[in-house]
């Protein structure tokens, strides 16, 4: 009977601490009454982590040392991290004298050394418990920059390091998002780390524009190896950016266009005194000229002569413009004149070859004639008769406009007559109507610039200087947000194509982060 019952009992082990179940009338528990617990301790020696298909067990003997029935409500206060595992039913009674076998499994997560213990209720000792895990363990850690340049690359290391007590297997090494955050000449994986090997790793980080408002370039670097606890060990980068200086332009949108401007100056009596003052607007007529994208040929021509004193000018520079027009003004290339617009047929006439204005016009260009004069038109040929014989002198020209700077007051003012016929050539025409007798012809020349510019039709481009950060790029037009718009990174070139451009004289703003110099 008492070997069937101690067999029953070594069947059915029991587990933790309870109270007598229910309907039980079993012996009244005595704390005094001794159990033999052997062994006290348990060495469970070193276990590979993971290896084994069962955890390793080992076997503790419960005997009954007194001659009578002893409940048994089980073992008490486990400890060990969660590694050391007792199996048992959680009440029983012990016969005197029988035994009953208890086993103890321990399962180890990662590389360490590990203790614990438990009590049998009414047992003579405490079991003490001990083990050692063997396994690699993966150690990640990187020496990230302070900061990092938007625009520009940069790299640091990372170090994978084997911190266990046995070979570590590294299966590769990824980034969440990967987009700015790669490897630098990753080695061949898997790469097989000794014990308390590190491997050094080489981070590149690119950090591109973002609308985003972030102040940090953030992701998370995967190492995947064989270390049983973590086989995909995360760490987290951060690195605060720096941005380069904004930059804002705002212009008026000119498509480039072509214009041969011929200038017909009467510089003789009374408005050899005035002559100053188209030398003093002459800088606003080319700033205006260059800033709205002109293509610019230009000729002055003084009294009854149909050619220049110089030739024409055809540049895109402001001081050899300038200087050019100014020295036609004082030019002497004939008598006093009141038949310009005559002489500015005669003059078209010339730009055919050999002739002094040779080159002068060109095919799809703007001819935009300016008279100046201090007296009206007093040839004996119609204004329609002149303007036809013009544009029939320049028919590889777009478009044949005449702008008047002449005295624009019917009584006349400081010497000079009422220019009537050629302000109605400049209404005729297109062209601007501008009073001589103003004391500043700025706003004039001004306006006559604007008649060429605000002419083209189609697509400009244009030269961004400094160069931008080409994801940066926003445009607008008359402040609203423009994509129709292109642009040559190789060039820093901005282009808006014909068949989406914005209408001319359109208010233009170009914004962007100005790129940076990298290190190499």
């Amino acid at each position: 009977m008492l070997f069937l019952l101690t067999t029953l009992l070594a069947c059915q082990p029991f587990g933790p601490i309870q109270s007598t179940p229910a309907g039980d009338t079993g012996p009244p528990f005595d704390p005094q009454t001794p159990l033999l617990v052997q062994p006290s301790v348990l060495d469970f020696g070193a276990v590979v982590v993971g290896e084994a298909d069962a955890p390793l067990t080992l076997p503790v003997t419960v005997t009954n040392l007194s001659g009578a029935e002893v409940p048994v409500y089980g073992y008490t206060n486990l400890t060990g991290d969660g590694v050391f595992q007792v199996e048992a039913p959680p009440y029983t009674v012990l016969e005197g004298g029988a035994s009953v076998e208890l086993v103890v499994s321990f399962s180890p997560r990662t590389a360490a050394d590990y203790t614990g213990g438990f009590s049998i209720v009414g047992g003579t000792a405490p079991v003490s418990l001990s083990g050692r895990g063997m396994a690699p363990v993966v150690d990640v850690s990187s020496d990230e920059p302070s900061t990092a340049l938007v625009g520009c690359a940069d790299s640091f290391d990372a170090h994978v390091t084997n911190r266990g007590d046995m070979p570590l297997t590294v299966d590769g090494v990824s980034f969440v998002y990967g987009d700015e955050y790669h490897l630098l000449d990753p080695p061949d994986w898997p790469k097989v780390l000794d014990i308390g090997e590190r491997m050094r790793l080489t981070v590149s980080l690119a950090p591109m524009f973002s609308w985003d408002d972030d102040s940090a370039r953030d992701d998370t670097m995967l190492v995947d190896s064989d270390d049983p606890q973590t086989p995909v060990s995360r760490l987290g980068l951060s690195v605060p950016l720096l941005w380069s200086s904004e930059v804002h332009e705002a212009l008026t949108y000119y498509p480039d266009t072509m214009t041969d401007m011929l200038i017909m100056v009467d510089n003789t009596g009374t408005m050899s005194s005035r002559i100053q003052l188209a030398s003093t607007a002459m800088p606003v007529l080319v700033d205006t000229l260059l800033d709205a994208n002109v293509d610019l040929h230009a000729a002055v021509i003084t009294g009854d002569g149909a050619c220049p004193d110089g030739g024409f000018v055809a540049s895109d520079d402001e001081e050899v413009l300038l200087s050019a027009l100014r020295a036609g003004l004082s030019g002497d290339s004939g008598a006093s004149s009141s038949a310009l617009l005559v002489h500015a047929e005669e003059a078209v006439e010339e730009s055919v070859d050999g002739g002094c204005l040779d080159g002068f016009l060109r095919e799809n260009a703007l001819l935009h004639v300016v008279v100046i004069a201090g007296s009206d038109d007093d040839s004996d040929t119609r204004l329609t008769n002149q303007i036809e014989a013009i544009r029939g002198a320049a028919p590889r020209s777009d478009g044949l406009v005449i702008s008047a700077l002449v005295g624009g007051d019917p009584g006349g003012c400081s010497g000079l007559s009422y220019g009537g016929t050629y302000l109605d050539a400049a209404l005729s025409t297109g062209g601007i109507q501008a009073d001589a007798c103003d004391g500043d012809w700025s706003t004039a020349m001004e306006e006559i610039a604007l008649v060429s510019a605000q002419r083209a039709d189609g697509s400009m481009s244009m030269t961004l200087s400094p160069s931008p950060i080409p994801e940066t790029l926003r445009v607008t037009i008359d402040s609203d947000l423009y994509t129709g718009w292109s642009y040559d990174p190789a060039a820093s070139s901005l282009t808006f194509p014909e068949e989406n451009a914005p209408s001319t004289g359109s208010a233009l703003g170009v914004h962007y982060l100005m790129s940076v110099e990298c290190e190499d």
